[in-house]
């Protein structure tokens, strides 16, 4: 465990902080004897600690280095140097960093945006800045976008709007004006998300260049564009689904899972009961669990085609074809408005299993017609099924080879599932005081 002691004073009164840090006790942060923050990451890569010493802000920091770790603290923006340091100066992860900050800070007052991170992040992905650009509350930001099974980092521009209903939605999507002027700024076509009360801009510059300006402003230019087509939401109502008395004079800023939007305190302090309300109506909801197999299983029959085609034209079979089975089961249960549930899932893997096997059959079906001149009927088709009965090493390499690719696949989907009804049951909500409202 390394301890690192500041000792120093404020308005003529002693102070005393003490970070106590290793992989196994975890963190542990000590205001003048206090133990005031206690907890581990696994991997602490610039977590920053606020907290106050009185009435002063203060921000112990962590960060990550190639040999080790970066520690310091700032009381009221102005670093403060161990006790025992002989060499009073930042290390240079920590310069890196808040020259990182400083640029998103400049590039905000450039456009009258405020400096908002989100202190629960790493570093890396914490920077935000929120307000307004042609009356249209936005969010510029560092996120994530799944592209296939991947997650790509990325700079998003959140816009938020009035109202849209899907004629709407599709129109602005396909308008030729905003698709021309994402062309132009080399934005892609297929990253613009249009919802009901927001719309998301991306582009992904890559880790080297998580903060080029550059991308920024591409960002921006496209909101003039997009003004022409949408309307400003309301600044002056609560946003909070059943809020009774909805214009107030005391609204907040607030970030419900992520999504920036204006409630008052009373909705604010509901937001609990607003996740409870949907995890009950969810789970008085249908499972559709019948109707999800048999669009599953034609899903699986389908799958059992391309699967047939590819042993038959490749003269090979790979994971990756039964992940595709998979994903054609999974989203013909979705259009089936079947549930997500562990058993819904484990049938989707059982109906992809049964997909991969009928398209071994169906494989060397056709194998043996085109390579060694068989004539389709009955007795080929009844022989060939009770020989792969008999002899289990035909389709072995099937099953082994659709349990590489079934089973993280479902754990992955069944993850991202869970993560997406716990953000809808157990929503969380940061309030930012401080934004002053239009």
């Amino acid at each position: 465990m390394t301890t690192t002691k500041w000792i120093f004073s404020i308005e003529d009164k002693p102070h005393k902080v003490v970070l106590k840090f290793g992989l196994i006790p975890g963190r542990q942060i000590w205001l003048d004897g206090i133990l005031i923050n206690k907890g581990r990451r696994l991997f602490e890569t610039g977590s920053e600690y606020p907290f106050a010493i009185d009435s002063h802000n203060a921000e112990l920091g962590i960060i990550s280095t190639s040999t080790g770790y970066e520690y310091y603290l700032r009381v009221d923006d102005q670093f403060v140097f161990p006790g025992n340091s002989k060499n009073q100066k930042i290390g240079k992860r920590t310069e890196a960093k808040f020259k990182v900050k400083q640029a998103w800070l400049d590039f905000g007052k450039r456009f009258g945006l405020e400096y908002f991170p989100v202190s629960s992040r790493p570093f890396m992905l914490q920077h935000r800045l929120v307000g307004y650009i042609e009356d249209f509350l936005i969010t510029i930001g560092i996120g994530s976008k799944q592209v296939g099974d991947n997650s790509v980092p990325v700079i998003y521009l959140l816009l938020r709007h009035s109202s849209l209903d899907e004629d709407k939605i599709k129109e602005i999507k396909n308008n030729r004006e905003i698709l021309e002027s994402l062309k132009k700024s080399n934005i892609r076509a297929d990253w613009l998300e249009v919802h009901s009360g927001f719309t998301i801009l991306s582009v992904s510059p890559g880790l080297k260049k998580i903060g080029d300006f550059v991308l920024v402003e591409r960002l921006l230019s496209i909101i003039p564009i997009l003004s022409k087509y949408i309307k400003p939401s309301m600044a002056d109502r609560c946003e909070g689904a059943e809020c009774k008395l909805p214009y107030h004079n005391d609204l907040k800023l607030i970030f419900f899972n992520d999504i920036p939007g204006v409630m008052c305190q009373d909705c604010i302090d509901n937001v609990d009961k607003i996740g409870q309300k949907a995890q009950e109506e969810y789970k008085k909801s249908p499972n559709n669990l019948a109707k999800g197999v048999l669009y599953g299983l034609a899903a699986a029959l389908l799958g059992a085609i391309g699967w047939a085609l590819v042993i038959i034209f490749m003269d090979t079979i790979g994971a990756v074809v039964a992940v595709l089975i998979l994903l054609l089961v999974v989203k013909a249960m979705d259009y089936a408005r079947t549930k997500r549930t562990i058993i819904s899932l484990l049938l989707a893997g059982l109906l992809s299993m049964i997909g991969a096997i009928l398209g071994s059959y169906f494989g060397m079906v056709g194998y043996l017609i085109k390579e060694k001149g068989e004539v389709l009927n009955l007795d080929l088709l009844t022989w060939l099924a009770r020989r792969m009965i008999e002899e289990p090493k035909l389709i072995s390499e099937t099953i082994l080879f659709s349990l590489i690719g079934l089973v993280p696949y479902l754990y992955l989907t069944w993850n991202a599932t869970r993560h997406g009804l716990n953000r809808i049951f157990k929503p969380e909500i940061e309030v930012i005081p401080s934004f002053k409202l239009h």
